[in-house]
């Protein structure tokens, strides 16, 4: 059976829509976007106990791939979002791998590993610039005014700026609840598109 059919098949047996609470709560955009944001928190921050520094990331990463997967075929950032993610869980994926071996401590690794965690912030920004664009074009496209601004992207950056320079101040726990309030606000943003 094709889509079509299957699609002729259920207006020809279906009397009326379905309630509206129940296809508030079943939209696979609402679900793709939640999971691209649990897996940008998940995978951003780190927890030193109860091995969650290994457990929140691998979860975050797939999660994130997941929702970019599912958004794909919407336009081209989202498709730039989904490569961005398969880059950054097979880095994670390798280092994780290089650790577990007899080499992790040798020089020459220890280089090549901080090296490519360096390299890793532009895919990094990357990815939440094509989160950013891909609201941006599903708000056009569906006829919104674009409202969305650079609030993630310049928290990426700032947090950036703090990692680069050490520090450990109060103002980390200002960006941690900043983040948590940018993501809150991509979500329910997220919701109005459904």
């Amino acid at each position: 059976m094709t889509d079509k059919e299957f699609d002729l098949y259920l207006e020809e047996t279906m009397d009326s829509p379905p309630p509206a609470e129940l296809s508030e709560e079943f939209t696979p955009w609402r679900t793709a976007m939640s999971r691209i944001l649990w897996g940008t928190g998940w995978t951003t921050l780190t927890f030193s106990f109860l091995y969650l520094d290994v457990i929140l990331p691998a979860v975050g990463w797939i999660m994130q791939l997941l929702g970019y997967r599912a958004l794909r075929k919407e336009n081209g950032w989202f498709r730039l979002g989904y490569v961005l993610s398969w880059v950054r869980l097979l880095w994670w994926l390798g280092v994780f791998a290089v650790r577990a071996t007899i080499y992790a401590n040798e020089p020459m690794v220890e280089r090549i590993l901080t090296i490519g965690a360096h390299a890793m912030v532009i895919p990094g920004f990357l990815i939440l610039l094509a989160l950013r664009n891909g609201i941006c074009a599903v708000q056009r496209k569906v006829g919104l005014t674009v409202d969305l601004g650079y609030g993630l992207l310049v928290w990426y950056l700032i947090f950036l700026a703090f990692a680069l320079v050490q520090y450990q101040g109060i103002l980390v726990w200002g960006m941690m609840i900043s983040y948590i309030c940018i993501l809150r606000y991509l979500y329910t943003l997220s919701k109005e598109l459904d």
